[in-house]
């Protein structure tokens, strides 16, 4: 029998859940809305296991974290320790701006970068994978 090594992991939302969730995960995913948090951002941190953090953003007409707001969560964090989530935060996501991820990319190409998406289409996913992400997240 073939056995995959899935990891377990969760996203927490609240204090309480980073603590709930130290001694179960192995790396911390951090949703789009509190990358920009820089107190729950240090809680995470302070754990010392690697983040996922995806950059989505409701506030912003592209559904993507501004450059200064990413700028200044990697300055909350190590980001040897970073997986970089491209997300655009529409629900449903229809379009996939390869100018934009493409921009993204080159802006942060010192660090892992993956796609978060939410789109009812595979084709965001394939595109950013044949771009050079490492990690994909599908929300269904």
């Amino acid at each position: 029998m073939d056995f995959k090594k899935i990891i377990f992991l969760s996203t927490p939302h609240t204090y309480s859940a980073i603590n709930f969730l130290y001694p179960l995960v192995k790396a911390y995913k951090i949703a789009s809305p509190h990358i920009t948090n820089d107190s729950f951002v240090k809680q995470v941190v302070r754990r010392k296991k690697p983040i996922i953090a995806s950059t989505g953003s409701i506030k912003r007409a592209v559904g993507v974290a501004s450059k200064k707001e990413i700028e200044h969560f990697l300055t909350l964090v190590d980001y040897k320790n970073l997986l970089l989530m491209y997300c655009i935060s529409k629900y449903p996501c229809y379009k996939f701006d390869t100018n934009h991820f493409t921009k993204f990319m080159e802006e942060y190409f010192y660090i892992p970068i993956g796609m978060s998406c939410h789109s009812s289409e595979i084709d965001f996913s394939i595109n950013a994978v044949k771009m050079g992400v490492c990690a994909v997240e599908k929300h269904i």
